[in-house]
């Protein structure tokens, strides 16, 4: 199912007139970011069945965009919960190093004096690290080891651990740069 398939869908059920043509290229334009377009038209029956205050005096295409809205807040409240989720577990799989670290720790020298000089080098056990590439590019991504191995029970260590999470996501999700041609590289190959 395309977008332009759920626009028509859409017009039909929210009686949304579609004699100007720029109205369907908002709307298309306003679908390209949802995935899942089967998900998206349940979500858009299950809000126009229960048609509440909210909608009730909107025009369609204003229902339209609210439906949108909310789809896409939801959407990423659900994204959020899943980080913030990912975030703590990274976050007790620390302290459980920590503390192995801390007991096993030679006599004399202090944890804080550890911290300072500490890679990823020191969590190796029989050649595999505590921690996998991508937590360890994530934890990169917060700063060297010294700083999360010192502050990962501070309050705001959880939130810039998702705000780091949600940074290398959009690194990954953005769509690879179209290589433009150049009217020298169209007289290139003309030539040949």
């Amino acid at each position: 199912m395309n977008a332009k398939q759920v626009v028509e869908y859409i017009c039909e059920v929210l009686n949304i007139q579609t004699s100007n043509p720029l109205i369907v290229l908002d709307m298309v334009e306003d679908l390209k970011g949802i995935k899942d377009m089967q998900e998206f038209r349940t979500h858009i029956k299950s809000r126009i069945a229960n048609l509440n205050d909210d909608y009730k005096y909107l025009s369609g295409y204003q229902k339209f965009i609210k439906v949108v809205n909310d789809y896409k807040y939801n959407d990423s409240n659900v994204k959020d919960e899943a980080i913030e989720t990912y975030c703590r577990k990274l976050i007790d799989k620390i302290r459980t190093v920590s503390r192995a670290i801390d007991e096993s720790l030679p006599s004399g020298l202090r944890y804080n004096d550890f911290a300072e000089t500490a890679t990823f080098d020191n969590f190796k056990s029989n050649g595999n690290c505590a921690f996998t590439e991508k937590e360890q590019r994530l934890l990169t991504e917060v700063g060297i080891c010294k700083v999360w191995l010192l502050t990962f029970d501070d309050n705001d260590f959880l939130l810039k651990l998702m705000k780091a999470v949600s940074r290398l996501n959009q690194l990954h999700l953005a769509p690879p740069k179209e290589k433009t041609l150049t009217l020298e590289g169209i007289n290139n190959r003309s030539k040949k």
